[in-house]
């Protein structure tokens, strides 16, 4: 089902580059549309069949909720003529629609065509994301969990967030300045979750190049660095839409991660090859004086300055930093008793290190002793895998979850991770699905307090829609549509176009392309007799799943 939240991360998710996923070419075909001079913006399939909101009319928004003939693909009108159709859901045989605009809608429930009972009005700018055991899921914007609960008998709401179990966080990050502030935690596949200000709810989200996990993103006024399972790229400016690979590192090196100084000085981090500072097109080794050349974080004392210096934490060699107008790093050693670090955190002149062991440590250039001080243990054992600092706060990531000191690493507390539910939802078999806007998917029993990340993740955001069919899980996003065919295996592209990397590239050098926004930007998908439809910007469209005793054409 569809969640009608669009937001305005979308400019920013947009970028492109050329990934190497799997992919699968389905032939696309492109279906009449009911009435109106627009495509459908809601899908949803009941009772065995397909059911969508018309197109737009020059004095209305999608108006009329209308049922696919398969054996014609002529459109049958199931009432609601000429008002506007927002949305619509599905539990079972019930068929749900939104009627009415944004700030006055009605939901209704059909059992069968054209007979309809309403329900409850929708608090003003809900979206309806789905409907299970009579209970509607709905997204508000401005609150804090997101998504709210609204009992269809007695219209009233309860407020839930998403709260995630076994979250894979390796990165920390946190920036506070006045009375504002931010928390970002990364997982091991590259998806991020952001708490801003004093909210409870972590909002899921995803920047850098479609296709590949992310293991840390780096940006100033000269544009973004992101560093990636499969190599180094880099944006030349902000909103810029296309992700360079930059060449020069030696070949199979595997990055861990990049730090930014001043006008672009930019430094990636290699887990056999040391440092290297990029220079134009290229990287070049940075590594006089170190002790060992596994890095696996980097950091600066003033980003943004070019009189920042850089420190370096290394797996055997401890940490060490290049002074501004250096060319050789300088060990820092003193009172460090694990050198085998593994992540860096630098607020102007303290510096918190992250070992194996479970341990953090924290130099501060202000001391008269000008050594390293270990900090208590956030949780016992485990290595600190990310640790981040501001002026109150210390965080630190660790094999057992994230955990939080306000007092200078005295006392930790484990931290809560509650999603933010923002984009869509469907059930399937007793249990939930929710594709979270960054990309993230989890699920849970009807009824559950605790949600599960279904994995592996999905290396994409901009997700619009989910759906289920059978032990297959479908997602339409901003780049087109993905399946999960059966749990633990892997997400595969089902390219729109038939034609390999289909709606990936939007440019073409200096001109827009044709294969891209808005045909392929699916904003929902639905399953229904063993065909996927989808909405797009500018059109709707069907590909056959089953052929010739196939789930999917290949």
């Amino acid at each position: 089902m569809r969640g009608a939240v669009a937001p305005v991360l979308l400019a920013l998710c947009a970028m492109s580059a050329v990934a190497a996923y799997p992919e699968r070419l389905l032939d696309w075909e492109e279906l009449a549309a009911p009435p109106g001079s627009w495509p459908p913006s809601a899908l949803a399939s009941a009772r065995g069949g397909l059911y969508t909101n018309g197109g737009r009319e020059s004095r209305g928004r999608n108006p009329g909720v209308f049922r696919l003939d398969t054996a014609t693909d002529a459109w049958i009108e199931c009432g609601f003529a000429g008002r506007p159709v927002r949305d619509l859901g599905a539990d079972g045989d019930a068929l749900y629609a939104v009627v009415g605009d944004r700030k006055a809608a009605e939901l209704y429930r059909s059992t069968q065509d054209g007979d309809w009972l309403h329900l409850v009005a929708l608090p003003e700018y809900a979206a309806l994301l789905g409907v299970s055991q009579a209970v509607a899921y709905v997204s508000i914007p401005g609150t804090d969990g997101g998504l709210s609960l609204l009992d269809l008998a007695t219209g009233g709401q309860e407020s839930m967030s998403l709260r995630v179990r076994d979250l894979d966080i390796d990165r920390v990050s946190a920036w506070a300045s006045g009375s504002d502030s931010s928390v970002t935690l990364g997982t091991a596949s590259g998806h991020s979750y952001i708490r801003v200000g004093g909210r409870s709810t972590w909002l899921s989200s995803r920047y850098g190049p479609p296709g590949y996990p992310i293991l840390d993103v780096v940006g100033d006024s000269m544009g973004a660095t992101a560093v990636t399972s499969s190599g180094v790229f880099h944006q030349e400016e902000d909103m810029s839409e296309t992700w360079s690979a930059v060449g020069g590192v030696a070949p199979g090196t595997v990055v861990s991660a990049a730090a930014v100084t001043g006008w672009g000085q930019t430094y990636i981090a290699t887990a056999a090859h040391g440092v290297y500072e990029r220079a134009r097109d290229r990287w070049e080794p940075r590594n006089e004086g170190l002790w060992s050349l596994d890095v696996r974080a980097l950091g600066t004392s003033r980003p943004g300055r070019s009189d920042s210096s850089v420190y370096a934490a290394t797996f055997g060699g401890g940490v060490h930093v290049l002074l501004p107008d250096s060319g050789s790093w300088l060990p820092m050693t003193r009172g460090l008793t694990n050198l085998w670090a593994l992540s860096l955190s630098v607020v102007e002149d303290v510096v918190y290190v992250g070992t194996t062991e479970g341990r953090i440590f924290r130099w501060d250039w202000s001391d008269d002793s000008v050594e390293w001080r270990r900090l208590p243990a956030p949780a016992p054992g485990g290595d600190v895998l990310g640790v981040a600092a501001t002026p109150e706060a210390i965080y630190a990531a660790t094999p057992g979850g994230p955990y939080v000191s306000k007092r200078d690493g005295d006392v930790w507390e484990g931290i809560d991770v509650a999603v933010r539910a923002d984009a869509a939802m469907t059930t399937h078999a007793g249990r939930l699905y929710v594709a979270s806007w960054g990309g993230d998917v989890f699920s849970a029993g009807v009824g559950a307090n605790g949600w599960t990340r279904v994995l592996p993740a999905l290396d994409y955001g901009g997700v619009h829609a989910i759906a289920a069919d059978g032990d297959a899980l479908y997602v339409a996003t901003f780049y087109g549509v993905f399946v999960l065919e059966e749990p633990g295996g892997a997400w595969m592209r089902l390219s729109p176009g038939g034609i390999t990397n289909d709606g990936i590239i939007r440019y073409r050098g200096d001109t827009e392309s044709d294969t891209f926004m808005p045909q392929w930007d699916f904003h929902d998908i639905a399953i229904a007799d063993g065909a996927a439809y989808g909405a797009t910007q500018t059109r709707l469209v069907r590909a056959r799943l089953r052929r010739n005793g196939s789930r999917h054409r290949h």
